[in-house]
């Protein structure tokens, strides 16, 4: 899929441990994307976020993914385009997850009801919300925003500029998507 050796579909997932980034009060199982490495060895994890210029905080809580096994062996390059790609896929799984757990009626708990209410929305899930989202479609989008400049990459604070370029992410790397301000009247 747009020249990702990594990915090998749904099929090919196992389940991990997942912090997901738009789900602040429930811990949801997202999926490994890649094939053998990935079920044998420790998962080493990506901390990845996303701020604008200008703003505080984070645009939304910080979430994990597995660091892909391409990006930790010797010899194959794994580029700024690859690890977009990953963080891309990785998201329309964990979106995909959300909306098919969506569709089950849950029973809350007293206390998930308390904190749903101080939310402002209790949601106890039973709909079924028909948002199909195509993988390519969305690494396209995502990569055609950073060729544009609405976006900037940095891994471990350094900015990424070409998404051709070999990137070297460690065990604990982060990387962060800096949203750009359009200046009015530039």
């Amino acid at each position: 899929m747009l020249g990702t050796p990594a990915f090998h579909g749904r099929s090919a997932a196992i389940d991990t441990p997942y912090t997901a980034p738009h789900d602040r009060d429930h811990a949801v199982t997202s999926r490994c994307l890649w094939p053998a490495p990935c079920r044998t060895a420790r998962l080493n994890m990506l901390t990845i976020e996303a701020r604008a210029v200008g703003r505080r905080k984070g645009l939304i809580p910080q979430w994990q993914i597995p660091l892909p096994p391409a990006a930790t062996q010797r010899g194959e390059p794994f580029t700024l385009r690859a690890l977009i790609t990953n963080v891309v896929l990785g998201e329309v799984a964990a979106f995909e997850d959300r909306q098919e757990q969506n569709r089950l009626v849950r029973i809350l708990t007293e206390r998930e009801i308390e904190e749903g209410a101080a939310r402002g929305k209790v949601d106890s899930g039973g709909r079924t919300l028909a948002q199909p989202v195509e993988p390519g479609q969305a690494v396209g989008t995502a990569l055609q925003a950073f060729e544009d400049g609405l976006y900037l990459v940095l891994l471990d604070g350094r900015e990424q500029r070409d998404l051709d370029e070999q990137v070297f992410p460690g065990p604990d790397s982060t990387v962060t998507f800096l949203r750009l301000v359009a200046l009015a009247g530039a």
